[in-house]
């Protein structure tokens, strides 16, 4: 993960920045970003903040929520099983505060590839080689129940790409 994060310091200040403040293990660390652990079984995001929210007494939310999926990474079929995602958040508190999905860490096979949102684009940076994925492209990452495999897919030399963290910002 550190040649990504390195990368993406290079390439987008901002993202990079995240990245490093989300990976780093310093007990002291400052960070405006809260990282939520949702499973492939729960039944959607919302429910994951509807937990966060009960065990946590913080009443100013953070400029970035971060969500690791946890899937079954070792199970062969794990493409099959749909993780679905909203592009928009609202939380369910006295604010409604809003936030948008602004990236997505991607896994397949031991690498990490990263999709940043462009407009109607996204960016995926694998390594130091960017590529440009159209929006409906994107669903390919939440997986797919059909023996079809998604535009995606046939993309990127079939690596089967599914999110592995999803990174929201609050909206402006």
């Amino acid at each position: 993960m550190t040649r990504l994060i390195t990368d993406l310091a290079e390439q987008i200040p901002g993202i990079g920045q995240l990245f490093r403040i989300t990976y780093r293990d310093s007990a002291n660390e400052q960070t405006n970003c809260y990282s939520i652990h949702t499973r492939i079984g729960e039944p959607d995001l919302d429910h994951a903040i509807q937990y966060h929210l009960s065990t946590t007494r913080n009443t100013s939310w953070p400029q970035f929520l971060t969500f690791d999926i946890q899937r079954e990474w070792q199970n062969d079929s794990i493409h099959q099983v749909i993780f679905d995602f909203p592009k928009k958040l609202t939380l369910p508190t006295v604010e409604r505060q809003r936030y948008q999905l602004i990236a997505i860490v991607a896994y397949c096979n031991f690498h990490y590839v990263v999709f940043l949102q462009k407009s109607a684009y996204w960016i995926m940076i694998n390594d130091e080689v960017a590529y440009s994925v159209p929006s409906t492209d994107i669903n390919a990452l939440k997986g797919c129940s059909t023996a079809e495999m998604p535009p995606l897919w046939y993309k990127t030399l079939e690596h089967k790409w599914l999110a592995k963290m999803l990174i929201y910002r609050m909206a402006q």
